[in-house]
């Protein structure tokens, strides 16, 4: 079965943005906000932002025409796993991509 499917979406949920080149105004109301994270030393702030084009199922509806950013995120990659360990918990990632990196 695709991971996707078993996802419904996890990376679409949420947003990180890199604060490291942000004003600091703007990187102090997004620390207020959201969770810091840290990865592959860089701060980011992750913000709550569930894609307004998933369906209730947690599939894209305009898959064809997606954003350059979700074109080239990679199924089972490591942003697909911090997104499917921070949404959907510690033991989904084996349950969905079927493996333990």
């Amino acid at each position: 079965m695709d991971p996707c499917f078993k996802c419904m979406g996890a990376c679409c949920e949420y947003v990180m943005i890199d604060i490291s080149k942000a004003p600091p105004d703007l990187s102090w109301w997004w620390s207020l906000h959201g969770t810091n994270a840290h990865y592959k030393g860089r701060d980011f702030i992750e913000l709550d932002a569930r894609c307004r084009l998933l369906d209730k199922f947690g599939k894209c509806t305009s898959y064809d025409f997606r954003p350059d950013l979700c074109e080239k995120f990679e199924v089972g990659g490591d942003l697909c796993r911090t997104a499917i360990k921070r949404q959907r918990g510690e033991g989904a990632i084996e349950r969905i991509l079927g493996d333990e990196k």
